[in-house]
């Protein structure tokens, strides 16, 4: 019985330190963007360079991710669901959907209906052409291709700019197989 106590105990501090982790992280990205905006003066170059950042931490990321789960993804709509359930899990502690496929399965959409990082945000009117998450379309970009998936995320629906809901599209434009030659040997 003391033993259960004490686990419980250990899963509210986890998750207490979750929180705590997922609302710095929210205040430190939001000072980033305030910054972006100050130096580089100009909308579209921000919405450019978090989408850059973002890939940047997705090329990167990936190998974390991949070093602490076993998955495997033989069609798009297991790679989706990877991202979705597990990645934004892992990175942001929420999950989102997968909708909006396309005939070929190759475009769909992640529905986030929670997001930490828009927690504390609230945008004027100066800045609706700003795409806040723009960062996570990069991410996704950037860990996909390091799967050798190329593709393409963007942001269509912001909670932000009064959505109901959060939704980045995915479009996988081409799957690049592995390419060996033999030995001469």
């Amino acid at each position: 019985m003391a033993r259960k106590s004490s686990q419980v105990q250990g899963e509210q501090i986890w998750n207490q330190s979750e929180k705590v982790n997922a609302e710095l992280f929210a205040f430190t990205y939001g000072s980033l963007v305030v910054k972006l905006i100050r130096e580089l003066e100009n909308i579209s170059e921000v919405n450019r360079q978090l989408e850059t950042m973002g890939y940047n931490i997705g090329l990167r990321l990936i190998d974390d991710f991949l070093s602490k789960n076993d998955v495997t993804c033989e069609t798009t709509k297991d790679t989706a669901e990877v991202i979705a359930k597990t990645g934004f899990r892992m990175y942001l502690g929420v999950t989102c959907d997968v909708t909006n496929w396309n005939a070929d399965e190759n475009e769909f959409s992640l529905i986030l209906a929670d997001n930490p990082l828009t927690e504390f945000v609230e945008l004027n009117e100066d800045y609706r052409d700003l795409k806040y998450l723009n960062l996570l379309c990069g991410v996704i970009r950037g860990a996909l291709e390091m799967v050798r998936i190329k593709s393409v995320c963007t942001l269509e629906r912001d909670s932000l700019k009064g959505d109901e809901f959060t939704e980045l599209r995915v479009v996988i434009k081409e799957k690049v197989q592995d390419e060996y030659e033999p030995d001469d040997d």
